[in-house]
């Protein structure tokens, strides 16, 4: 029982074990009245043997056709987070690697396989009687080593020019130069080390002259070299090594959240620095495997660095902000010359349709004629008459902005702006032809076998980076000092709950600060102060939260909470979108220029988030069933996370890590399938029988009480409390005395004076 149910056997033994036994018989395992057959170690052993999990990089397709089986044609979301790993590239006994960035496209493999060829090729040279047979595995052993100084000379320099750019910068650590310190060192030693065995391998190779070869000399030699030569080799390749920092882990969930575990592990990559591309290479391939099996996958989730996977689609833009990116990128360079050779009429075809020095198709034929009723006609400069056409690109009363950030806009920037300008109406012209309309919503995802795959931001990792614009770069309006005022409410007024940690960020990642932060709490205080517009956008935040987080609210209302954040941000970005929604009327300048303070980034998350909810929304009718508004979150890979540090501690390596996958994966796998009856007792009654499924998230709370609604308060940190004995209470994530005097974090050791690199 323990081998099979090795963290639920307690609680399964103490749970229905006793069940109608007296009092006093509780908990003596002699009285338990239960029979519960289960295999013995050496099956349990063996079965793990055959599964399919395993450590690599590959997906894993057991925990896949765990989900088909039990929610056959389910409609399915990816989710990819990262946490972090401890440094540690390793070797064990038997010279397997650990701590290796490995994508699963074999490059890992490969140089392994290179490393134990040169391992076995240097303690086979040592046992070699034969003259040719040593010459050629000398000559191999040259080949290799002429290499390896070329490699090892690059390294150096590159290494010398690191630790020179870190060295004459003020702000660089002394724990930073240390280890490029010893980066060059360790470069410099392996150069000096590489160049003598490849002379002493040259030496050995003159040694073998037919005329008079000292076979044996050369052999014993060669085998006296051995050891320090595998030495050398090890030491080379780890030089050659990436060591991983990060593990991402890929999870597949279904839509609808209704039984637990609602996600399930199927791949881990360990990395130290990804691309936005690999990534989504990395969840194209899920996608495949998962049709395979007949699920139907409908969304992405991931981080805000990989912030163009929500703006580029394989075949198109998906976010309005790529397009602009695009048309301004393909005008930046343009001269003026050529942009007024676009204006300039030079007469008329059959049609009547104006003819021009360049043909531009995207400049519309009126703008042309406006252009020479100016200059030809009315005899305006062509610099006045850009100014004209430069203002008619937004709507009478709004200024234009600027083509660069910082910069007024001068002859040359407002050509390029209108061009740019007409370039963006035509491509949303194309694309709404195509059916893709991007002149009402800034996101449009694409679809892959006629379904719309989302791709979309984690919700409680927008909420954080709102909160941290908000400590850090306040909307222009934004009265900082009412946020100071919501830290100490006076007698009767609305308490906020508001605490220094919160207000100014000290647990950065901490989702309740933000929450606390963007409450509705402290936009009433905001409000019955005299702060109206204040309060406005931090409800209308806390509301668009609650629409993707919080329970109790009807389809209708979390469709409204979104609207008023998406008019809130069109306020800042388009203010005349009451008049005229149309995105294509845009002024692109504005976008992403620092919108109510946040960064682009931010921006195209909430913008994209708020869009995929409302086309998902939409769809409803047709699918047969709402969306779980948790469903684009990554919450379910925090959870598994948060597994893997109660089973392997705060700090693990990359190789506890793969020791510790296998198990999480069938363990998951084993929760999930319908032929395994398992049954969860607590006292909470949080997990459910298989065919027990969870109430709508739009239901209301078994208590009745709306979570971001409720006033939570912290006695310890909030200064508007008075309590007792503040400095005694406890404090979370604090260390005793002893921890923090006998586990230090011991530093790299200083650099000789006798290894510095030559």
């Amino acid at each position: 029982m323990v081998a099979e149910f090795p963290t639920r056997f307690i609680r399964l033994f103490r749970g229905p074990g006793w069940s109608g036994v007296a009092s006093q018989d509780k908990n003596n395992p002699l009285k338990a009245r239960m029979n519960v057959a289960a295999p013995s170690l050496s099956t349990v052993y063996r079965r793990v043997r055959q599964d399919k999990f395993d450590g690599s990089p590959q997906i894993q397709i057991g925990a896949l056709e765990a989900m088909a089986k039990t929610k056959p044609g389910a409609r399915v979301w990816f989710k990819a987070d990262a946490c972090d790993l401890k440094v540690a590239i390793q070797t064990s006994m038997k010279g397997k690697w650990s701590g290796d960035v490995d994508f699963g496209d074999g490059s890992v493999q490969k140089m392994y396989g290179e490393c134990q060829r040169r391992l076995a090729l240097v303690k086979e040279a040592g046992q070699l009687s034969d003259r040719d047979r040593l010459e050629t595995c000398l000559r191999t052993l040259l080949v290799d080593m002429a290499e390896d100084v070329s490699l090892l000379a690059r390294g150096l320099t590159a290494a010398n020019d690191k630790y020179e750019a870190k060295y004459r910068q003020s702000n660089s650590s002394v724990e930073m130069l240390k280890m490029l310190a010893w980066e060059r060192i360790e470069y410099n030693t392996l150069l000096e080390q590489a160049k003598a065995y490849h002379d002493r391998y040259e030496s050995l190779l003159r040694a073998l002259d037919p005329s008079a070869p000292a076979t044996g000399q050369v052999r014993k030699c060669l085998k006296e070299l051995a050891p320090d030569s595998q030495i050398f080799l090890n030491n080379l390749f780890k030089k050659k090594r990436q060591a991983a920092d990060h593990a991402m882990v890929i999870m597949v969930a279904d839509e609808r959240r209704r039984q637990k575990p609602y996600a399930v592990p199927v791949q881990l990559v360990p990395y130290h620095s990804i691309r936005d591309q690999q990534l989504q290479g990395l969840l194209e391939n899920c996608h495949a495997e998962a049709r395979k099996l007949g699920l139907i996958p409908v969304g992405d989730v991931t981080d805000g660095e990989f912030n163009s996977l929500r703006t580029l689609g394989n075949q198109r833009p998906i976010h309005i902000y790529e397009v602009i990116r695009q048309v301004k990128d393909s005008t930046r360079n343009t001269s003026p010359a050529t942009i007024l050779k676009f204006l300039r009429k030079v007469g008329a075809d059959e049609h009547g349709t104006p003819l021009t020095e360049l043909r531009e198709t995207s400049i519309p034929p009126e703008v042309i004629e406006e252009f020479h009723q100016l200059t030809a006609v009315e005899g305006m400069t062509e610099e006045d008459a850009v100014v004209r056409l430069r203002g008619q690109l937004v709507p009478p009363g709004y200024s234009p902005a600027s083509f660069r950030l910082n910069s007024p806009e001068g002859h040359v920037d407002r050509l390029r702006s209108i061009l740019a300008t007409y370039r963006y109406r035509k491509r949303l012209d194309e694309y709404q032809l195509q059916g893709v309309d991007l002149k009402l919503h800034m996101y449009v995802p694409e679809k892959e076998e006629g379904v719309y795959v989302h791709r979309r931001e984690d919700h409680c990792h927008i909420l954080k980076r709102l909160a941290g614009h908000l400590r850090t770069d306040p909307p222009r309006w934004f009265n900082h000092r009412a946020l100071e005022e919501a830290l100490h409410p006076g007698e009767g007024e609305p308490k906020t709950g508001l605490t220094e940690a919160a207000l100014f960020g000290l647990r950065k990642q901490n989702v309740k600060d933000a929450e606390t932060l963007l409450s509705y709490h402290v936009a009433a205080f905001l409000r019955h102060r005299g702060y109206t517009r204040e309060a406005n956008y931090i409800e209308t935040v806390a509301g668009w939260h609650e629409s993707a987080d919080g329970r109790g609210l009807t389809e209708q209302q979390r469709k409204d909470k979104n609207k008023q954040m998406m008019e809130t941000i069109l306020d800042e970005l388009m203010p005349w979108h009451r008049l005229s929604p149309d995105l294509s009327k845009m002024d692109i300048n504005r976008f992403s220029r620092g919108v109510l303070g946040w960064s682009r980034e931010t921006l195209v998350a909430v913008t994209a988030n708020i869009a995929s909810m409302e086309l998902r929304r939409r769809e409803a009718a047709d699918i047969g069933y709402e969306e779980h508004p948790r469903a684009g979150t990554t919450d379910d890979v925090e959870g598994f996370f948060a597994g893997l540090h109660r089973h392997l501690g705060n700090v693990f390596t990359l190789k506890q890590l793969h020791e510790r996958w296998p198990t999480e994966v069938r363990e998951f796998s084993k929760r999930i399938d319908p032929d395994l009856p398992f049954y969860y007792w607590t006292i909470s009654e949080r997990f459910r029988e298989a065919e027990d499924t969870y109430p709508s998230f739009n239901d209301d709370p078994e208590d009745g009480r709306l979570r971001l609604h409720r006033l939570r308060t912290c006695r310890r940190e909030d200064a508007s409390i008075f309590t007792s004995a503040r400095g005694v209470l406890p404090v979370r994530n604090r260390g005793t005395i002893r921890q923090i005097m006998h586990r230090p974090e011991v530093p790299l050791p200083e650099v000789p004076n006798s290894l510095l690199p030559v």
